[in-house]
């Protein structure tokens, strides 16, 4: 009896060797980690963006050295002897600004042309009465005082007028008759 107890503790240590098995489930566990560490990438993109801002505060400083040639130019006007050098130096400066005002002036030269080309603009208006004409080309038979003042604009466009007009004297010739 004793030996068949032995016996039944070395199945249990079978039993143990199963258990191996299940580590194996273990190992999906891992696969999932890997997903984690697709997240961690994102958060260097917004390191990036950081970077940029550092970048705007360099014009700040820019802007805190011009205030410091004020305070010089405050202090020279103290000495009385180095003010005769200072207006050279600003005699120069002006004759810089001198020099954009004489550009506005010559823009008002150009306004006094524009004036020259309205005459221009009289000429189209009279291309508009032309079109008009054409309307009363129609009515041509019961007057005949429009006939005068189209001989007078003949003089204007030759080549144009004479073939189409030559064709309608003859049309009202026959009917003068």
């Amino acid at each position: 009896s004793k030996k068949q107890k032995k016996k039944k503790k070395k199945k249990k240590k079978k039993k143990k060797k199963k258990k191996k098995k299940k580590k194996k489930k273990k190992k999906k566990k891992k696969k999932k980690k890997k997903k984690k560490k697709k997240k961690k990438k994102k958060k260097k993109k917004k390191k990036k963006k950081k970077k940029k801002k550092k970048k705007k505060k360099k014009k700040k400083k820019k802007k805190k050295k011009k205030k410091k040639k004020k305070k010089k130019k405050k202090k020279k006007k103290k000495k009385k002897k180095k003010k005769k050098k200072k207006k050279k130096k600003k005699k120069k400066k002006k004759k810089k600004k001198k020099k954009k005002k004489k550009k506005k002036k010559k823009k008002k030269k150009k306004k006094k042309k524009k004036k020259k080309k309205k005459k221009k603009k009289k000429k189209k208006k009279k291309k508009k009465k032309k079109k008009k004409k054409k309307k009363k080309k129609k009515k041509k038979k019961k007057k005949k005082k429009k006939k005068k003042k189209k001989k007078k604009k003949k003089k204007k466009k030759k080549k144009k007028k004479k073939k189409k007009k030559k064709k309608k004297k003859k049309k009202k010739k026959k009917k003068k008759d």
